[in-house]
């Protein structure tokens, strides 16, 4: 029993169809996962010390090492501290830039007094998780 009217598959052309989709997919994941955390921030924790009352600097490398260039926005502290490098900041594909901060102390401070700080860097393109961590520990002046 013949049906009229429809053509039928053509093997060579699914197969060559869904070949070409599956490879598009796999580029398409290839280049999310090749641009994704390809940002480092070294150190991603460090530990400062500082005599109270006065002010200590620190600082951290941005590296990007993904295939864009990347641009650091702003950043958003959880205590004091300020940056004293000029954002916004590019960073070309493959550049390292390095971001200073400086963090006050007040001369009522404890000597021993340890305060952790997180630091968020925004960024376009966007990278999740750009953050790293700074103790600042209060010591006494020698």
């Amino acid at each position: 029993m013949q049906m009229q009217g429809l053509i039928p598959p053509n093997a060579s052309a699914t197969r060559g169809l869904v070949g070409t989709a599956i490879f598009v997919v796999a580029v398409a994941l290839a280049l999310y996962f090749a641009c994704r955390r390809q940002v480092l921030l070294i150190p991603r924790s460090q530990t400062i010390e500082v005599i109270a009352g006065d002010v200590g600097e620190f600082s951290v490398v941005v590296r990007n090492r993904g295939l864009f260039p990347l641009k650091i926005t702003t950043c958003n502290a959880s205590c004091s501290c300020t940056s004293t490098t000029a954002l916004p900041l590019e960073i070309p594909t493959l550049g390292d830039e390095r971001i200073v901060f400086s963090v006050a102390t007040s001369p009522r401070d404890a000597v021993g007094n340890v305060s952790l700080q997180r630091i968020q860097f925004y960024s376009v393109p966007i990278v999740e998780n750009l953050e790293c961590d700074v103790s600042v520990r209060v010591v006494d002046a020698r």
